[in-house]
């Protein structure tokens, strides 16, 4: 099971510019994307029914909804009330998840009480944090990324979009010598998220639902993934890598 969920990274290369390219970390390749890779240290616990409240444009539910399915585990999402449902959604459903839409104010906050009422009415469930933000879930994903990566170089600079910035403590764990160029997008990122971490921060203009204005050149989460590819034309250096958690489906 640990293998199916944690195969070998695979890396592509892009020309952005005239004698630029970048390396681009293709986990778009996973159902679940990078988040998937640790996600058994959960799902192979005693609870029956695992917990999350997010966005609806978040990769997380079809993650957790993919590996519940492998493991014959409950998946309940908590998501704000909207008028059409995101694709991302519809393919966590697709894998057994359970969504439950909120009526405003559902705002993340007022999905996470709702998640937290649920919760107590059954000791075999558990909710899970935001983004997985939990430091065990967050040490289990870099050694699983570590062993991914293999014996490739380790990059100098990276690019990742971050919102939970759960992804990118992993990665510095795995690679604490790399310089992180992160691209904000939704929620705000905290200076203790950041400890530690060499790093410049930008900010996206766009809000969390909008998408990306320059598409990159392989298969990316249009509200998300893909609002760095503007930074990384406008910024980016030879040898650079990208880490794209994820693709639309």
């Amino acid at each position: 099971m640990e293998k199916d969920l944690n195969p070998p990274i695979i890396i592509d290369k892009f020309l952005i510019k005239k004698q630029v390219k970048v390396n681009v970390v293709r986990d778009d390749y996973l159902i679940g994307g990078t988040k998937q890779r640790a996600l058994d240290m959960f799902m192979a616990g005693q609870y029956r029914e695992y917990i999350y409240f997010g966005p609806a444009e978040g990769y997380a539910q079809i993650a957790l909804a993919y590996v519940g399915d492998l493991f014959d585990k409950k998946v309940t999402i908590f998501l704000a009330k909207r008028e059409k449902e995101t694709d991302l959604t519809k393919t966590a459903r697709r894998y057994g998840a359970k969504i439950k839409y909120i009526q405003p104010p559902n705002r993340i906050q007022n999905l996470k009480q709702k998640a937290i009422l649920y919760e107590k009415k059954d000791s075999r469930r558990i909710l899970l944090p935001f983004g997985l933000d939990d430091p065990m879930y967050i040490s289990s994903l870099a050694q699983r990324i570590k062993e991914a990566w293999g014996r490739k170089r380790k990059p100098k600079r990276m690019w990742l979009v971050a919102g939970s910035a759960t992804i990118l403590r992993a990665l510095h764990q795995v690679f604490p010598q790399t310089y992180f160029l992160i691209v904000r997008v939704g929620k705000k990122i905290w200076p203790d998220q950041l400890e530690g971490i060499k790093h410049k921060l930008y900010t996206s203009k766009l809000r969390f639902f909008q998408k990306a204005t320059f598409i990159p050149p392989y298969e990316s989460v249009i509200t998300y993934d893909a609002k760095l590819w503007e930074f990384v034309l406008k910024y980016g250096q030879n040898g650079d890598y990208v880490w794209n958690v994820a693709k639309d489906v």
